[in-house]
């Protein structure tokens, strides 16, 4: 276990949020972290692709790699 010192008011809030979910303040704590990654990874992932879409070659090539694996759906292995 490790200690974390956070501010009351952080803590306050913590708590109302732990009690409104019927969890303990530690799984919260693992949901908010879980989260906060998660929108990190998509924001990251968001800003690439647009990136991406500035450059109409590096674009292009991106399209044509959608449309190699698309091909894979009509492959006639059906449900696997």
């Amino acid at each position: 276990m490790t200690m974390l010192r956070i501010n009351e008011r952080t803590k306050a809030a913590l708590r109302s949020l732990a009690t409104e979910r019927g969890e303990p303040m530690s799984r919260v704590v693992e949901e908010l972290v879980e989260a906060a990654r998660t929108e990190q990874f998509f924001t990251a992932a968001d800003a690439a692709y647009r990136r991406l879409r500035s450059d109409p070659e590096g674009w292009s090539a991106e399209l044509d790699d959608r449309g190699a694996w698309e091909s894979t759906l009509g492959d006639g292995l059906g449900d696997v």
